[in-house]
């Protein structure tokens, strides 16, 4: 057999082996993770947690978090199992609710939380959260972040909004706002046609999507690939920038 042959042969096997060392590697942390894994038990229960006056919200972690006007608690529907691992914190005005001491579980349900406060002057979504507003909030100003593949619906009657969004996160918007400050980073999605502004100040990276209704005056930068659609009178005024194969458009 040629010499160049056997090299051939050989670097075959060498690769061979390689694969077979990377396959069983990846079969054995597998069922670690499997065997390491706490599901849930379809044993639901209900924990109420007692808060104490709060106005920011940190939520993540595969959540469905219902916020409901009224006074300050928690409700929490979880599997029995896992209710240990929930964990509600307040650190003065903020709460922040997680998954605490636990590597890997897996739920037949989402877990739902119900939050109960006055008012919100603060909201931060991340980790696959999703967010809803039973109710409508009405104050002066709201600082809304997403990021994260959070998604958020949301009821609001403001004078101020500055919403942050960033990684493939999504949010529905409905109400009214007098002034909006938007900046949308990759590969998110804002539906706000359903929402009544006045002024809106919209900077769009890349790949992301929005819609929007504004009556007076849209200000708004588009950066590659990114989509706008919005609406409004026919005397609205508007100042875009459009960039590397952005859209936007006026819909009736």
């Amino acid at each position: 057999m040629k010499l160049s042959n056997k090299i051939s042969l050989i670097a075959v096997a060498i690769i061979l082996i390689s694969t077979l060392v990377v396959m069983i590697k990846v079969k054995m942390e597998a069922n670690t993770y499997q065997k390491e894994m706490t599901i849930g038990n379809k044993s639901w229960v209900e924990i109420d947690v007692p808060l104490t006056a709060y106005t920011i919200i940190e939520a993540g972690k595969h959540f469905e978090v219902y916020w409901h006007k009224g006074n300050p608690n928690a409700k929490i529907r979880v599997e029995e199992n896992l209710k240990d691992y929930v964990k509600i914190i307040q650190d003065g005005q903020r709460i922040s609710i997680r998954m605490d001491s636990i590597q890997s579980y897996r739920t037949h349900e989402a877990i739902r939380i119900d939050l109960y406060s006055d008012t919100l002057t603060e909201i931060y979504l991340n980790n696959f959260v999703e967010f809803h507003m039973k109710d409508t909030l009405r104050l002066t100003q709201l600082m809304v972040s997403t990021e994260n593949h959070s998604e958020g619906h949301l009821l609001l009657i403001l004078d101020q909004l500055e919403l942050r969004m960033n990684d493939f996160s999504q949010l529905k918007v409905m109400g009214k706002i007098t002034n909006c400050n938007i900046q949308m980073d990759d590969h998110t999605e804002l539906k706000a046609k359903a929402l009544e502004t006045e002024f809106v100040n919209l900077n769009m990276q890349d790949f992301c999507e929005a819609r929007v209704h504004v009556a007076k005056k849209l200000i708004a930068e588009l950066s590659d690939h990114a989509k706008l659609v919005y609406s409004g009178a026919e005397n609205l005024e508007t100042q875009i920038q459009n960039r590397e194969f952005s859209e936007a458009s006026k819909s009736e």
